[in-house]
């Protein structure tokens, strides 16, 4: 499960209320569509229609106890509502699940109409050749523009748009504690990587670690991506012909700097001490929790952390929010998920009506979708929104890559500078070695 799963699935399952979240957040600029928020079975009520009805098979991550179930079943009464002739059959499969079962449905010719997706399995599916083709339908949707541009990102293969409508964003921003910072003698937030250890160190005088970082657990890779971005650096790079190629042991230039991103979480742990050496085996619990308890000062998080709020009032006080520290760019990672259709869906033009409305100004102005928009004409207010959605002009996704294999191999490369057992060098040559190979067994070399 990668951290996209983690978070979508923290919001979705609990971590986060979304009634809480919405009354921070406050009410949206675009004025939303007044739902019903009651109870339902994992099955949502059929379209009322005298007519006959056409029932859209459509695979979600949502469970009946979940956060937000209500929110999104409403959000699917609505548009059964306004399109009384289809029905929406959601069947809750797990992210864990989702791709297996995709896979094993394509080969047996029983595709849903519809399932939600994440960046890195798109690049499966359009290799597989099962997406739909909504080049045509994009080009006509008269409401495609409000989009934030990086959110098509993954589903634009050349000049076409194929599988998918984005409805999901997520925004990584750097959160430190306030209070802490004043006590130390900090006056603003961090800019660059060299301000942050030197706010670090003022911290440690203190006995505070500085900062956190995760070690381990899927969202490693998302944090640790964001800083090659800073750098100049991507883990894989267009090389023609859908191929792509990690161009870091081809250019000298470029090895270096990858090693600065390896040094510059070797000195932060061990030659200045600011990240507490357990961090190596942090996951995303360890660090949201040290991090809500002002056990550290701060850390690159997302909004979900507003869940914490609860159970750690006073600690969580002083929460404040800043661009992530950088190197040479500013960059932050957006976190998108996707409804996708394919090419054999039964009922494509249904599906097309279900993607648009998902993705249309109306849905994303909803408690579904209003503090996590992917478009830019939506806008929520409050101290859990406005900071994350500011960052979305340096936001950056992955490439269109399967990083099944390679999200594995960055954990550890960077385990073993953590744990000191090879240089940054060593590392960033190794994690080179080892993308390429990835993508060469994936079949995208």
């Amino acid at each position: 499960m990668d951290e996209t799963r983690t978070s979508v699935m923290n919001t979705l399952h609990g971590t986060t209320s979304r009634r809480r979240f919405l009354r921070q957040a406050g009410a949206a600029v675009a004025a939303p569509a007044v739902l019903a928020a009651t109870p339902r079975q994992a099955r949502t009520a059929p379209a009322r229609s005298a007519q006959e009805t056409v029932e859209l098979e459509y695979w979600w991550p949502i469970s009946a106890t979940g956060a937000d179930y209500d929110n999104m079943v409403a959000l699917i009464d609505t548009f059964q509502e306004q399109n009384p002739n289809i029905r929406v059959n959601a069947q809750t499969v797990s992210f864990e699940q989702l791709e297996n079962r995709v896979t094993v449905a394509a080969q047996g010719g029983n595709l849903p109409d519809v399932v939600w997706s994440l960046p890195e399995t798109i690049p499966t599916y359009q290799r597989m050749g099962i997406l739909a083709d909504l080049t045509e339908q994009w080009d006509a949707w008269d409401e495609k523009d409000g989009l934030y541009e990086q959110t098509v990102t993954a589903i634009t293969f050349g000049d076409q748009i194929l599988g998918g409508m984005p409805h999901y964003l997520g925004i990584r921003a750097y959160q430190y504690h306030a209070d802490q910072f004043a006590e130390a003698g900090v006056e603003t937030p961090p800019e660059t990587w060299d301000d942050l250890v030197a706010a670090g160190l003022q911290l440690k005088e203190l006995g505070i670690p500085g900062f956190g970082f995760c070690g381990q657990s899927v969202r490693q890779p998302q944090e640790v991506i964001v800083f090659f971005w800073q750098n100049d650096l991507d883990i894989a790079v267009p090389a023609g012909e859908g191929t792509f190629r990690n161009t870091w042991t081809d250019n000298p230039e470029e090895l270096t700097r990858a090693t600065e991103v390896f040094q510059f979480y070797y000195d932060l742990m061990h030659t200045h001490g600011i990240v507490p050496r357990e961090a190596a085996s942090w996951g995303y619990t360890e660090l949201d929790t040290n991090l809500a308890q002002g056990t550290i000062a701060s850390a690159v998080d997302g909004a979900w952390m507003v869940g914490y709020e609860d159970e750690n009032p006073e600690s969580m006080a002083d929460i404040a929010f800043a661009a992530i520290p950088y190197k040479r760019t500013p960059a932050t990672f957006l976190e998108v998920a996707y409804q996708v259709t394919f090419a054999d869906s039964p009922h494509p033009a249904e599906a097309w009506e279900f993607l648009k409305f998902i993705g249309g100004r109306e849905a994303q102005s909803t408690p579904a979708y209003v503090n996590r928009s992917v478009r830019s004409d939506v806008a929520a207010e409050g101290k859990w929104t406005e900071p994350f959605m500011a960052l979305v002009p340096q936001g950056r996704t992955w490439p269109q890559i399967a990083l099944g294999q390679i999200s594995q191999h960055m954990i550890d490369a960077f385990q073993g500078v953590l744990l000191e057992q090879s240089t940054p060098e060593e590392a960033a040559t190794m994690l080179s070695e080892q993308v390429n190979a990835a993508l060469a067994d994936q079949g995208q070399a």
